[in-house]
């Protein structure tokens, strides 16, 4: 009987202790802000996003996210010959994947790393001069999909509520038909509080 008791106690502790640390006290919201530089037209431009934790297990944290990069212009951090005024671009982010952290200690906390997997819908025009004043302009869009990884850290201000940090690294493979339009590699900043 003690033997069948103590291996139920052994058993058991591990559940325990993963259950306790998936506690109401982790946030599961994450408005946030991000900036993002698009390698391929050197530009920069800022975004809004959302996530959610949907699962959430010891130190462990399945996420969803949405996102949308306002529009830029093309080139518009090329310091040598200056931006495109022709082309402009903006972006739909959905993304799915997970959060590791790395840190001791009983709540979500410390440093991250993540991994994600998801899509983007770029919708780009370009203005086209034909004899000034005239131009035409061609749309284009279409969705791409992407792969992401990142660094970062996150703050407990109190049980609930965090500061997250982080910089992640994308890459998009776009379809044929939208190659020119969309963007094939980010590098991206994120700040996000968490309730």
């Amino acid at each position: 009987m003690k033997k069948k008791l103590f291996i139920l106690l052994i058993l058991g502790f591990p559940v325990k202790h993963v259950c306790s640390q998936s506690n109401e006290n982790t946030p599961k919201n994450y408005p946030g802000i991000y900036t993002a530089l698009v390698f391929d037209n050197i530009s920069t431009s800022v975004g809004i996003e959302y996530e959610r934790y949907l699962l959430v297990r010891s130190k462990f944290a399945w996420a969803a996210r949405a996102g949308y990069l306002f529009k830029y212009k093309w080139g518009n951090a090329n310091i040598i010959s200056g931006a495109d005024d022709n082309v402009t671009s903006s972006n739909w982010q959905f993304w799915s994947g997970g959060y590791w952290y790395t840190s001791t200690h009983e709540h979500m906390e410390g440093f991250f790393i993540n991994g994600s997997l998801g899509v983007t819908y770029t919708q780009s025009e370009e203005r086209i001069m034909l004899s000034p004043p005239a131009y035409t302009i061609i749309k284009g869009d279409g969705l791409s999909p992407a792969i992401e990884a990142g660094l970062g850290f996150q703050f407990i201000v109190k049980p609930g509520l965090a500061i997250r940090l982080g910089g992640f690294g994308a890459v998009y493979f776009p379809a044929n038909e939208n190659k020119s339009f969309s963007p094939k590699n980010t590098l991206s900043l994120r700040a996000s509080v968490g309730f």
